[in-house]
């Protein structure tokens, strides 16, 4: 067998290695608590600012 076919072997057998790895975590990973989200929420809206808050003016004697 030549090199060029050795290595060609072996790239395959890595490719397949991974693969099987990959696999192996994407089944131990479900079921997902949540499910996979497609799409973005809306913006929430701005709370309200209160105006700052000033005690009243202290009166003397």
């Amino acid at each position: 067998m030549n090199a060029r076919k050795k290595n060609q072997k072996k790239k395959k057998a890595d490719l397949e290695h991974q693969q099987d790895k990959l696999d192996q975590a994407l089944d131990d990973s479900f079921p997902a608590s949540d499910p996979v989200q497609l799409t973005e929420p809306k913006p929430s809206k701005q709370p309200e600012r209160h105006p700052r808050y000033e005690p009243p003016p202290v009166q003397g004697p």
